[in-house]
């Protein structure tokens, strides 16, 4: 990339959106990309498509591989050590979200110039952090001020001014371009070895050979979790690129009916599959796994709506199929196979009580070999990793029965 010419500075919100999910994690489970519009595969070729899945990072590791890059600039670590380290001591709940500190940073307005001041863009003045920092207003003051300076420099659209107050993800995949450019110019120094690492607050899953089985279907459920995470983006940014070249030809289809949930589900599952990856990294006798369903149960009343749907939506698209094959000049994956990625949320959702039900049995059998004191931390996990399932399987139920008044209606 040029790092002096005005070339830098021209990029699209889209292309950093895309930098933002598409980072360095192989991933080769869940189901496989196929052909636009297949049916289906045998599972004589599942194996060899497998590894067509693309490298990918989740909301989960994207958070803090953020964290860890920004620790690497001097002008902004000192403010964000401050905040890990509040995370780590004034955290209550059962889980940690990466994403919160970067938010607490984000809201302070200044932090985010410092980040645009670093880039020494020759379309944006250096901007004053004191600016009004007198007045009542001077947080919003400042990050109004960042969001002009990202639309001169052509790191976002004109269309963010006044609308991102409240979008944590338009501010991450901002600053993850910013982030980029920063790199490539060198500018990202060392953490400090002193102080806190990311990873100590946020671990990674890992299930090492030999470990015990239920070590091993945690981490299968995290991995699996992260898989579905990438087809439900997948699936979301092919909808909007659908969208866009189906308005540029004036067709009356409406893809809102085709792809409708799919952003709701997105945005459930990006603080869901957070929750799934940041408690199977920690200790067995800390994986209180029924907490990932804190406050999120009347959001997966989406499924409901996504099962009760999903029949109508996918004929629908099928109708549809022959236009969107004939505009698809190269802007649309051509292996992508949005006919099975329909079916993914309802065997993802029919998957959660199977897999928290495996756990549960390999955990009764693990305490064979428990002392006294051991067995009586295991059995809370038990008791949690319970209430999981149990969680799952009333969400699977009224989802269930969602379809069934939907199909009776048809009938």
């Amino acid at each position: 990339m040029n790092t002096t010419g005005t070339g830098v500075f021209h990029g699209r919100l889209a292309s950093l959106a895309l930098r933002f999910t598409t980072k360095c994690l192989p991933i080769c489970l869940g189901p496989r990309r196929r052909a636009l519009g297949s049916p289906t595969i045998d599972d004589t070729t599942s194996h060899a498509i497998s590894i067509r899945r693309t490298a990918y990072l989740s909301p989960y590791d994207r958070a803090v591989y953020m964290i860890e890059r920004l620790l690497r600039l001097p002008s902004i670590s000192t403010y964000l050590y401050a905040i890990l380290i509040d995370e780590n001591t004034a955290s209550t709940s059962q889980y940690k979200d990466p994403t919160a500190p970067l938010k607490t940073l984000f809201d302070h307005g200044y932090t985010l110039n410092i980040l645009l001041n670093e880039l020494e863009s020759p379309f944006v003045s250096t901007i004053n952090l004191l600016e009004r920092v007198d007045e009542p207003g001077y947080q919003q003051h400042q990050t109004e001020l960042f969001w002009r300076g990202c639309v001169d420099a052509g790191l976002a659209l004109p269309e963010v001014l006044g609308a991102h107050e409240s979008s944590l993800e338009l501010a991450l995949a901002t600053v993850t371009g910013i982030l980029d450019i920063l790199q490539e110019r060198g500018r990202l120094g060392s953490p400090d070895p002193r102080y806190i690492k990311p990873r100590s607050i946020y671990p990674a899953a890992h299930a090492a050979p030999g470990a015990p089985r239920h070590l091993v279907l945690v981490y299968e459920l995290s991995q699996t979790e992260v898989a579905y995470m990438q087809d439900l983006e997948q699936l979301a940014g092919f909808a909007k690129r659908v969208g866009a070249q189906l308005d540029c030809e004036g067709s009356d289809i409406d893809t809102m009916a085709i792809f409708a949930h799919i952003d709701q589900l997105l945005a459930l599952h990006s603080k869901f599959s957070m929750r799934i990856q940041y408690l199977a990294g920690l200790p067995p006798d800390h994986q209180f796994f029924d907490a990932i369903y804190d406050d999120l149960c009347s959001d997966f009343d989406v499924y409901s709506s996504f099962c009760a749907s999903r029949e109508q939506a996918q004929r629908a698209y099928s109708a549809a199929l022959p236009i969107i094959k004939q505009i698809n000049c190269g802007g649309l994956d051509p292996v992508f196979d949005v006919t099975s990625l329909f079916m993914r949320p309802v065997q993802r959702l029919a998957q959660y009580p199977i897999l928290f039900q495996s756990i549960v049995d390999a955990l009764c059998d693990s305490c064979a070999s428990l002392s006294l004191q051991e067995k009586a931390k295991r059995i809370l996990v038990i008791k949690s990793m319970y209430r999981a399932m149990q969680h799952s399987k009333r969400i699977l139920s009224r989802a269930n029965e969602a379809t069934r008044e939907a199909t009776n209606q048809v009938n």
